[in-house]
């Protein structure tokens, strides 16, 4: 039984759901109303990734002021949250979130606390329960896990109005994650400072008190009879966002990579996003934290509303409808000749189409 729940085919949580993004649509499908646009992107049903942008506004009514000059500022992204105490869906649209990552509805876990539970009657537990219940509203993750914020379709697994524990709904891998006992590193985060004293990088849902965080879900793994040791081979989470971190670049094909007169040759279609970075950089990973590897010398961005660009464009150069996204001013430093590069091209943020190794012919 223990291996059927590690195992089970919904334990992803719902900032891991870009795991089925990429090779058939399985589970992960648009339906009929629902966000998504078909555009080949990686959102739900195929919808172009929007970059999450920090909204600044008024707090809602009978709401304290808040802490930014009296608004309250919130990112709309799957990692962002706003102000402990207030609503995400209050301060923030979900429409965004929805392009970020494929949406789908899933069943949540079976598990029911049993009613004679001590923990129902234990004021300083349901106290922790409230907390927790609270950190997860103030945080994107309800788009996809609440029955109010959710498409018409579902909550995806986990949900916050499951009773009366709502956390049963979790299966133990998604526990795993948000106590930190799985990785879930790939999926990316803001770091506290930018996100209202939220952070995800010790606990796997964000919170403004990590250790507190992660000793209520080992409580909940615990009473449930799993130990970190059962989860030892779990492969962290992310999906592709997870294997693609872990590609090793050979050289480019013939015709591939960048040529003297900085002209950028790729395969696999139109592009979103170009990188040029040194040979030894990271591979580029999720927004907000992992898009930007140290070694990256130039980024050419294309925003979801504008056209893919095609193979050919000049190295250094923004064409029309698009921006550089890397460096932030003047031009990228010139490629030297002889020296080896790493050339990077998403169709859309992680849909990688090349990534291969060159050199610029003298």
């Amino acid at each position: 039984m223990k291996q059927e729940l590690l195992h089970s085919p919904h334990v992803m949580l719902g900032a891991a759901l870009l795991v089925s993004a990429f090779g058939g649509l399985g589970a992960c499908r648009e339906t009929e109303g629902e966000p998504g646009g078909g555009a080949g992107g990686v959102g739900t049903g195929g919808a172009v990734f929007q970059w999450p942008e920090q909204a600044c506004v008024d707090p809602m009514a009978g709401e304290p002021a808040g802490q930014s000059d009296g608004k309250v500022c919130t990112f709309g992204a799957i990692s962002g949250c706003t102000e402990p105490g207030r609503l995400f869906t209050d301060y923030a649209s979900c429409e965004p979130v929805f392009t970020q990552r494929p949406y789908w509805p899933a069943p949540p876990s079976e598990y029911r606390t049993p009613s004679d539970d001590p923990r129902l009657s234990d004021p300083q537990w349901l106290g922790e329960l409230a907390w927790v219940t609270e950190q997860t509203e103030a945080c994107g993750c309800v788009c996809c896990h609440s029955e109010d914020a959710a498409p018409a379709a579902g909550p995806s697994n986990w949900y916050i109005e499951a009773g009366p524990v709502w956390t049963d709904s979790f299966y133990p891998a998604g526990l795993a994650l948000v106590a930190g006992w799985v990785s879930s590193d790939a999926l990316g985060a803001y770091p506290a400072d930018q996100n209202n004293g939220f952070s995800r990088d010790v606990a796997g849902l964000p919170t403004t008190d990590p250790a507190r965080m992660v000793a209520f879900f080992e409580g909940e793994l615990r009473r449930r009879g799993f130990t970190k040791e059962d989860f030892a081979d779990q492969t962290p989470f992310g999906g592709p966002l997870y294997q693609q971190s872990l590609y090793a670049p050979s050289a480019c094909a013939a015709g591939e990579g960048v040529d003297a007169a900085g002209k950028i040759t790729w395969t696999g279609g139109d592009a979103r996003y170009v990188y040029v970075l040194s040979a030894d950089a990271e591979n580029p990973g999720a927004p907000p934290n992992l898009d930007l590897p140290e070694g990256t010398i130039w980024r050419l961005d294309v925003p979801s509303s504008g056209e893919p660009v095609k193979s050919g464009i000049t190295y250094g150069e923004v064409p029309p409808d698009t921006k550089q996204g890397y460096p932030a001013d003047g031009s990228p430093e010139e490629l030297v000749p002889g020296t080896r590069y790493y050339l990077y091209v998403w169709a859309d943020v992680a849909i990688p189409i090349t990534r291969c190794l060159f050199e610029v012919s003298p």
